[in-house]
């Protein structure tokens, strides 16, 4: 992966990260925002080649209401901050040390 590549990834996955964290705390005002966020959301999953059932069990959790999600769809958002983890070190791997 080249620097620039490394660079990008890094600033698409805070990115997402961003976009994650308003739809988990239901900041995401009016459907067609929420409907957006999902479709990003679910587009960089697909890209970094997600488990299909992961990417619906996200979709699931994320689309419903903070107050009302259980036990299910916690793991969920568990396992996508996991993975959103993991793209992030590896990303940060990839960029190498700071001044390089």
């Amino acid at each position: 992966m080249s620097q620039d590549d490394a660079t990008s990834t890094c600033c698409s996955v805070q990115l997402i990260r961003g976009t994650v964290h308003m739809l988990e705390v239901g900041a995401c005002s009016g459907e067609q925002t929420k409907s957006s966020a999902l479709s990003v959301l679910t587009c960089y999953l697909n890209s970094i080649c997600a488990e299909e059932s992961l990417i619906a069990a996200v979709q699931k959790a994320l689309g419903t209401e903070p107050g009302q999600r259980r036990f299910f769809d916690k793991f969920a958002l568990e396992t996508l901050e996991k993975l959103l983890q993991g793209e992030s070190l590896f990303t940060s791997t990839a960029l190498g040390p700071l001044g390089a």
